[in-house]
């Protein structure tokens, strides 16, 4: 059962971020004159995993809030688990690692944040978020190809999501760029955490394992992508039903 309209508020998380807000506008001066150059990048970076990670988070609600609650009404249930497979698992797992770096950042200066991402993306708990974010990312095609045929077979579907897209919750992104975003927060974390390494020590395994988990991802969207275009030449050649082969999402590698 796909109950994404019961993902939990989390407003307070979310809106005490400013949106392009600096770090150094967060800390009071005197103690920013404390800091070497070094060390006042190194905040701005942790600053900047954080309030992205935030960022994202915003994102997969919009996705709830926004787009499945008023989508129920004219799609299906195959349709729906299409288009948001396993949001309220994905959603947990980045909620979760944004209130550790809140926890973090109860003190003006970071020391560390390589051991919060090591919790997250290390062992068995890097095998889930491995896991959910695959089976998320593995159905982008698959959903994007649903919306692009409901849009143009479906006059109420095609107006309900332009009705959506006009919300300013979406920030002027369509449904398309938001489906993405796991994807695209997945490539965001090796980055910020290299950066990171530059002004610091000890930060390098946790990007290691981001790097991995990246990594299988990918290798499963594209083993998803190619079983997909074969099932498609399948029917094509011949459209018998029981010939007919679809993707399992359940039968993918799980790392």
């Amino acid at each position: 059962k796909n109950e994404l309209a019961l993902l939990p508020d989390a407003a307070v998380l979310e809106d005490e971020v400013s949106d392009g807000q600096n770090w150094r506008d967060t800390v009071p001066p005197e103690l920013l004159a404390t800091l070497s150059p070094k060390e006042v990048e190194r905040q701005a970076v942790i600053y900047e995993l954080f309030t992205t990670e935030v960022s994202h988070l915003r994102t997969l609600r919009v996705l709830d809030k926004v787009f499945y609650r008023k989508m129920r009404s004219v799609l299906n249930s195959e349709e729906l688990a299409c288009i948001f497979p396993n949001l309220p698992q994905v959603y947990e797992l980045h909620a979760s690692l944004c209130e550790e770096m809140k926890k973090r950042r109860e003190s003006p200066i970071v020391q560390n944040i390589g051991d919060v991402m090591l919790a997250k993306v290390e062992g068995a708990a890097g095998n889930e978020f491995q896991e959910q974010a695959s089976q998320l990312c593995c159905q982008q095609t698959q959903a994007l190809e649903l919306i692009k045929n409901k849009k143009r077979k479906d006059q109420r579907f095609a107006q309900i999501i332009q009705e959506c897209e006009a919300s300013p919750q979406c920030r002027r992104l369509q449904l398309k760029d938001l489906l993405v975003s796991e994807m695209l927060r997945l490539t965001k974390y090796p980055l910020l955490l290299d950066k990171i390494i530059k002004y610091t020590e000890g930060e390098g395994r946790a990007q290691a394992c981001c790097r991995g988990i990246l990594k299988a991802v990918n290798e499963d969207v594209r083993e998803t992508e190619h079983r997909q275009r074969l099932s498609q030449y399948q029917r094509r050649l011949d459209p018998a039903p029981q010939f007919k082969v679809g993707p399992n999402i359940s039968n993918l590698p799980r790392w």
